[in-house]
């Protein structure tokens, strides 16, 4: 496989996809902004005769089979034919079983429909395969941002975007951990706290929390995973922590309390903006601790269902196995003392992070500044910042965009006077 600039004709990547003649198709699939790679090939092949990569990085993020059964290959494309905010594969197969297709969702990572499209009296009509609802709309400026008027070396001022932007698609992602101790279901609060929810599905989309075990639980307090994977076996077993991204600004909110079957990033003491892989189930309200400590911990998430199963994790008597790891829950009669006399199945351990809806959120960016020695705009989340020039006076025409997932915008202004 080749990538080529559409600009100037140079080689933005070159990998192997299959060892047998291919067919690729590109479109948006792991919601990076960047157009993905669908490459597919004949035959029945060791993961599947399907590989998706991720154009930003050309890293293999998703292999399935597209129609189990066919070894003629398949023709691809991908388009968001659901309507719903995200990008399908539609398969129809070639050579042995042709005329089938079949609709591949990638959030869910199944197939969403199949159907013959000829030859068949009782086919499902195109306009019929999905109800015409939920259609995407545009987002909206809601409310213009006023513009500002400041007195030379004013301090620095913050706006929050979501007061100025709506968006008609709003909705929260939804994501099932499944664990050995069952599944529990969370909806991710896209856009209460985008910063941590987008952090949280890159390990998600990474499939990095696959393997990792709850390698805390403090009774009726927390269950806290999302950091370590079992390596070996006893006697000579290890815990490692995961590779993990840079730190994510702390979005800790009073209007997101730590309470009861809330979901929250784990971080460094003393350190607020310090999370990365990590994240714990609140199994008590933790409002009075968890809210008034560390710059307050950001809840990114609640529990829909499954409560019941993170109870149960917590109710699993814990061990001191020295280091990081002194109220580990142990599992199937574990006796040592250490972690390297216990094996795999001694742990609770999360199989797959299931995503089941995405949802909707709106990030922001500043395309334009007329004046950027008079004024310096930063985004981080949904918080807009103007720095202000400690000498300069004058004006400066700021332009804010904000873009859906699926990469509609909306684009306003507003002038800054520093005098």
């Amino acid at each position: 496989m080749k990538v080529f600039s559409g600009k100037n004709g140079a080689v933005l990547a070159s990998y192997m996809a299959f060892d047998n003649g291919i067919q690729v198709a590109s479109g948006d699939i792991s919601s990076s902004n960047f157009a993905d790679v669908v490459v597919s090939t004949t035959g029945n092949v060791p993961g599947g005769n399907v590989h998706i990569y991720k154009g930003a990085t050309s890293t293999l993020f998703k292999s399935f089979q597209a129609i189990p059964g066919n070894t003629g290959g398949v023709n691809i494309t991908v388009g968001s034919f659901s309507g719903d905010l995200t990008n399908e594969v539609i398969f129809a197969s070639r050579g042995q079983g042709s005329g089938n297709v079949a609709i591949y969702n990638t959030s869910t990572r199944g197939i969403e429909t199949t159907f013959s499209a000829f030859g068949n009296p009782n086919q499902p009509q195109p306009l019929t395969l999905y109800a015409d609802t939920n259609q995407a709309a545009d987002p909206f400026v809601s409310n213009r941002i006023a513009d500002v008027q400041v007195s030379k070396n004013a301090a620095n001022q913050t706006f929050n975007l979501t007061s100025n932007f709506s968006d008609p698609n709003a909705s929260n992602g939804v994501v099932n951990v499944v664990t050995t101790s069952g599944t529990v279901q969370i909806e991710l609060l896209n856009q209460q706290a985008p910063v941590n929810v987008k952090n949280f599905m890159s390990y998600v989309d990474g499939n990095k929390y696959d393997g990792t075990i709850f390698h805390r639980s403090v009774s009726n307090f927390v269950v806290q995973g999302g950091g370590y994977t079992v390596a070996g076996s006893a006697p000579n077993t290890t815990l490692n922590h995961i590779p993990t991204a840079p730190p994510v600004a702390n979005e800790y909110s009073v209007t997101r309390s730590n309470v009861r079957g809330t979901v929250a990033m784990a971080k460094v003491g003393n350190d607020p903006n310090s999370a990365t892989s990590e994240f714990f189930f609140n199994v008590a309200n933790n409002a009075a601790n968890l809210d008034n400590q560390n710059g307050g911990f950001t809840v990114f998430a609640n529990v829909k269902t499954g409560l019941d199963k993170v109870d149960a994790i917590n109710a699993i008597p814990t061990k001191n196995l020295g280091g990081a790891f002194t109220e580990i829950p142990t599992v199937n009669n574990f006796t040592g003392t250490t972690v390297a006399q216990a094996n795999a199945s001694n742990f609770v351990t999360i199989n797959d992070m299931q995503v089941i809806s995405r949802g909707e959120l709106l990030t922001f960016s500043v395309i334009g500044n007329t004046n950027p020695t008079l004024v310096t705009p930063t985004i981080v989340g949904n918080n807009l910042t103007l720095d202000y020039s400690a000498t300069a006076t004058g004006s400066s025409v700021i332009q804010i965009r904000a873009t859906d997932l699926s990469g509609r915008s909306v684009d306003t202004a507003f002038t800054v006077r520093v005098v």
